[in-house]
């Protein structure tokens, strides 16, 4: 696997934030009913930014689609109207989000990003038409927030003169401790005198076994820079722990080939004699080439390199991390005790777990997103809040954690929280109120995800369980309700029997058990007729458990982390 670090990484990883931040934003302003002039101004900012970035990127139809929601938030901006339809705002604001999502996924797995937002433009030109007509003669001294076409485009910089390619080799001396943490610190040396990188193995600060790829085949740079063989050189001598560094002119071609998937020893790329810089046949798509306009001058096409892979994955790590990882392995570089050694490695090891974790807030946006659908779906006003959103998961459990939340808030909207009107009559406030805690102990994470609505019937559950013949012929007496609550985990278990998007089909809370089974968690049902359900969901702590079970060995007079038997 590659890595490139360039332009087209950048935009996904800035467009995704500033999308996740859409979101937000228009979550927080439910409550309220309104957005703050504050909400306003950054929400055309972002459209502002993804419209120009989109633009210049070829991804025409998000830099159209983002340009309509900025004539939006302009209008607002600039007239204050007296009274806007929040939730038609809303709706058109969460298209362009669920729109402008799909097509970086696309673009991420190496797809064309092709998606028609023609019905969403549509909609969002009709939302403005009517606040220009509330607005009346007053929009007419309004300047008009014209699309201006970008006058450059731009995916991959054009070799030029001035600018070589270079392959550089790193081979490291046996008992070379975290190998990986070393290539990463040749990368961040090397990133500031590089046009475009790309290295193999890719993903060195998320993967720990890259550390033994690197010990047994060497840890390999593709770089365009316009610097001299000798600066590169000096950047990587200053890393520790090489035992041969190679250093060789490379190509245009050779970059833009990239690194094959290794089957065994590291092959030689092997060119084609006829290939020539602008010999494409395939057929231009956004993202392709690199178009360059200058005055006076027709417009010329550039290759570019290829799109991300689909299993290429980006993380985004806050850069305090980076520097103090930097900091880490300069002073072991430079350590010549083993005691301060010893120690360096830990915090080194500890760092790179560190990196490795996100925080439980990145997948709160998406159940706060999901809550807000269901709800407005089924027609019931939900209220979603989080504690414990600063504690950090690891990242390799978000996907399958963010799948069983979402199918637990699921049934807790559907099944639980009761509409507003059934509400009003148990004496309960018409918003329902779900609660997510998220706690961190020594062992375990526990997650609970508690609502206010009318609890599970227990009588019902096991009614229908010994409907299914599930009970093996036992009374309900002699079943406590935990026991019964445990028939509702079951593949094709449902009590709905009217079949709906969220109902009625058996897939639901087995999907959770499936996925915390593949996380090595488990799930608790609690409940309380007419209170409401709590689910729990506990994993293992998994960074801090193998930080518990390093202890330090010496082999050959190196310090070695090892775990412990």
């Amino acid at each position: 696997m590659q890595s490139y670090i360039g332009v087209e990484d950048n935009f996904l990883l800035e467009n995704g934030y500033l999308v996740a931040r859409l979101e937000e934003i228009v979550l927080a302003a439910e409550e309220a009913q309104r957005f703050t002039q504050d909400d306003i101004n950054e929400l055309f900012r972002s459209m502002h930014t993804i419209k120009s970035s989109a633009g210049i990127m070829m991804y025409e139809n998000i830099s159209i689609l983002a340009h309509k929601l900025e004539d939006v938030f302009y209008y607002l901006r600039e007239t204050y109207p007296p009274s806007v339809p929040h939730e038609k705002l809303v709706e058109g604001i969460l298209l362009t989000a669920d729109f402008i999502t799909a097509q970086l996924v696309k673009i991420q797995a190496g797809e064309v990003a092709d998606g028609d937002a023609t019905e969403i433009i549509a909609y969002l030109e009709d939302f403005l038409h009517k606040i220009k007509e509330d607005i009346g003669t007053k929009s007419d001294a309004i300047p008009e927030n014209r699309y201006i076409q970008p006058t450059h485009f731009y995916v991959a910089p054009k070799a030029g003169e001035a600018k070589k390619y270079y392959r550089i080799s790193l081979y490291y001396r046996l008992g070379t401790q975290m190998s990986n943490v070393r290539a990463y610190s040749t990368i961040f040396a090397l990133k500031p005198l590089a046009e475009e990188m790309i290295f193999s193995p890719a993903s060195i600060m998320t993967d720990n076994d890259t550390a033994g790829i690197i010990m047994r085949e060497g840890f390999h740079i593709q770089i365009q820079s316009q610097y001299p063989e000798e600066k590169l050189r000096e950047l990587v001598a200053d890393s520790s722990g090489e035992k041969e560094i190679e250093i060789t002119d490379s190509s245009v071609e050779e970059f833009l080939r990239g690194f094959p998937e290794k089957t065994g020893e590291f092959p030689i790329i092997r060119l084609d004699d006829d290939w020539r810089e602008g010999d494409q046949e395939e057929e231009l798509v956004p993202g392709a080439y690199v178009i360059q306009k200058e005055a006076g001058k027709g417009t010329s096409l550039v290759g570019n390199r290829p799109s991300v892979s689909a299993s290429q994955d980006m993380i985004s790590i806050p850069t305090e991390k980076i520097d103090q990882l930097s900091e880490l392995v300069e002073e072991l570089a430079a350590s010549r005790e083993n005691g301060d050694r010893d120690r360096l490695i830990e915090q080194i090891q500890e760092m790179v777990f560190s990196m490795q974790k996100v925080p439980f807030k990145l997948i709160a946006r998406k159940l706060n997103r999901a809550v807000y659908d269901i709800s407005r779906k089924l027609n019931k006003v939900v209220e979603c809040t989080a504690t414990g959103e600063d504690i950090e998961i690891d990242r390799s459990m978000t996907e399958l954690l963010s799948e069983a939340l979402i199918h637990i808030l699921r049934n807790a909207v559907d099944h639980g929280i009761e509409d507003k009107r059934e509400r009003q009559g148990h004496g309960k406030m018409a918003k329902g109120q779900i609660q997510i805690t998220v706690t961190e102990g020594q062992e375990e994470l526990c997650i609970a995800v508690s609502d206010d609505g009318k609890g599970i019937d227990a009588d019902q559950i096991f009614a229908e369980a010994a409907e299914r013949q599930l009970t093996g012929g036992k009374e309900r007496h002699s079943l406590t309700d935990k026991d019964i609550y445990q028939f509702i985990l079951l593949p094709g278990f449902s009590t709905n029997r009217q079949v709906t998007e969220y109902s009625g089909r058996g897939v639901g809370l087995d999907v959770v058990v499936q996925n915390l089974n593949a996380l090595n968690g488990w799930l608790e049902v609690d409940a309380q007729p007419g209170q409401g359900t709590t689910m729990t969901i506990w994993l293992p702590n998994r960074n801090k458990s193998a930080l518990r079970t390093l202890t330090r060995t010496n082999i050959l007079g190196s310090a070695t982390i090892v775990p412990r038997a």
